[in-house]
């Protein structure tokens, strides 16, 4: 109708960023640490891609207590709980915390539990690899950056901006497809 709506691509620039990564989020069980701004928009898109359960973590357990129950009717078959992380029942670990922008920043997760998950996600975008980014790649862990998610939210946008995706639906239901990188698109 001619009027203006805002969007946030943080969720859709985290879901390319994974698909480019060559991870699924379908069936994967995830730990995410952090549900303000960009945890939200991740947790949603976490739970609309089929995950099998998402834990969410946050400084402020009542906060993500009430994001919990919000998101839970979006979560079809995705199982949404709130607290710590058991050790071992975490495939995926996502950051979406500012904890990392200065290297010396202490980790949302333990050096166990990333040794113990699949792969780590850090959305901080940073010049200096963080102390999660170290572990994950002492262990040998697939580990997804902050800038990977900023270069995905960039391809959506421009797709937005050129009229290619002209609303939300357009992203998720398959009928735009992230370039690949070097593509020229």
């Amino acid at each position: 109708d001619g009027s203006w709506i805002g969007a946030n691509f943080d969720g859709f620039g985290f879901e390319a960023a994974l698909a480019r990564a060559g991870l699924r989020l379908e069936g994967r069980r995830v730990l995410l640490a952090g549900c303000g701004g960009a945890g939200r928009p991740i947790a949603e898109r976490i739970v609309a891609a089929g995950a099998a359960a998402l834990t969410i973590i946050d400084l402020d357990p009542a906060r993500a207590a009430a994001f919990a129950e919000r998101l839970r009717p979006l979560a079809a078959g995705c199982m949404v709980t709130v607290g710590q992380a058991d050790r071992a029942s975490h495939e995926i670990l996502v950051n979406a915390t500012p904890l990392g922008m200065r290297p010396d920043d202490v980790p949302p997760f333990s050096p166990a539990l990333v040794q113990a998950s699949g792969a780590v996600v850090d959305i901080v975008v940073s010049d200096q690899p963080s102390r999660l980014e170290r572990d994950a790649r002492r262990f040998g862990k697939k580990f997804v950056s902050g800038i990977a998610m900023v270069e995905g939210q960039a391809e959506l946008l421009r797709a937005f901006l050129l009229g290619r995706a002209e609303r939300e639906t357009d992203l998720t239901d398959g009928t735009f497809a992230a370039p690949s990188p070097g593509s020229g698109r």
